[in-house]
């Protein structure tokens, strides 16, 4: 369950956020920066002031549930739920390499520890009603 920041945290959050996105576009040598560093803010209030979620619970009935279907800001997502611990920050160093689970668009596979984030996002742009089956 989030514990309210007050807003110089989270101020300060979103800026640690922007550079762990930067690095790792930068380490992985391709990404999404615009679309990423455009979310940070909203991720950052949403993970830390507004949803429950329990990273040591993922599966907790009570939590909260959240749909990116966002897919070009995929890089903000996992550098959150990094910080928010649903997997180790380390992690992000494998991002958009062959086998790792932090590949681009938010993909159904990348549900290590993460089972409040359920959906990816299809079509892109267009989230889960782009889909066609």
């Amino acid at each position: 369950m989030a514990i309210p920041m007050q807003i110089t945290e989270l101020e300060h959050k979103s800026i640690q956020y922007r550079k762990t996105v930067l690095t790792s576009i930068a380490h992985a040598g391709a990404g999404h920066t615009g679309g990423s560093l455009s979310c940070v803010d909203i991720l950052n209030v949403l993970y830390n002031q507004v949803m429950n979620v329990d990273a040591a619970n993922p599966a907790w009935p009570q939590r909260d549930r959240y749909v990116h279907s966002k897919g070009h800001s995929v890089e903000a997502l996992y550098t959150v739920l990094a910080d928010k611990g649903f997997f180790p920050a380390e992690m992000l160093a494998t991002m958009g390499r062959s086998g790792s689970h932090w590949v681009g668009h938010n993909p159904q596979g990348a549900r290590h520890r993460t089972e409040h984030r359920r959906a990816r996002s299809w079509a892109v742009g267009r989230g889960r009603h782009g889909h066609r089956r």
